[in-house]
């Protein structure tokens, strides 16, 4: 099965990097450009690729009070640390916990943007993310970590209906 499925990733990578070589010649991107293309795609979307497919994979199989067990093993820490989520009582932090889903995000890629809807909050498990206002960088925040909590309350307080700042891995 592991040999099968990395077998699978490595289809992916390849299709992919076809994919860039027909679409860069359609454009006329220059060569030295494409190969920067091919290789953020070998050397950071590639990696990535195949551990978001088992993650979500494995992870919606799961019954939901083992995904709240497991929610709260990865990401139990950075929400006891929230100052807005660490007086919730332990059955609304495990009901919280039963929504979770795994999400990587790929080294310079945004979380999400300024401006857009706030709709769901992130638990950061490991990692960086940079916190930006319009193109400059704000600030940097270290997993583990709650990301945009103010969207629970965005159908309350119009100031969280959408998102303030930029969070890029």
């Amino acid at each position: 099965t592991m040999v099968s499925s990395k077998a699978r990733g490595t289809q992916v990578v390849r299709e992919k990097l076809e994919e860039i070589d027909i679409w860069a010649s359609a454009r006329h991107i220059p060569e030295s450009l494409k190969q920067q293309v091919k290789t953020y795609y070998l050397e950071v979307w590639a990696p990535h690729f195949g551990a978001h497919l088992d993650d979500a994979g494995h992870f919606k199989e799961l019954p939901v009070a083992l995904r709240a067990e497991l929610v709260l093993s990865l990401a139990g820490e950075a929400l006891q640390n929230s100052h807005m989520l660490s007086s919730l009582d332990d059955d609304l932090m495990e009901f919280l916990a039963t929504l979770g889903v795994p999400h990587p995000v790929i080294a310079g890629h945004d979380l999400f943007r300024e401006g857009q809807p706030s709709d769901s909050f992130w638990v950061l498990q490991e990692g960086e993310m940079a916190v930006l206002r319009g193109i400059k960088q704000i600030g940097v925040i270290t997993g583990p970590a709650v990301l945009g909590q103010a969207a629970i309350f965005a159908g309350m307080l119009t100031d969280c209906e959408n998102r303030m700042h930029t969070i890029r891995a």
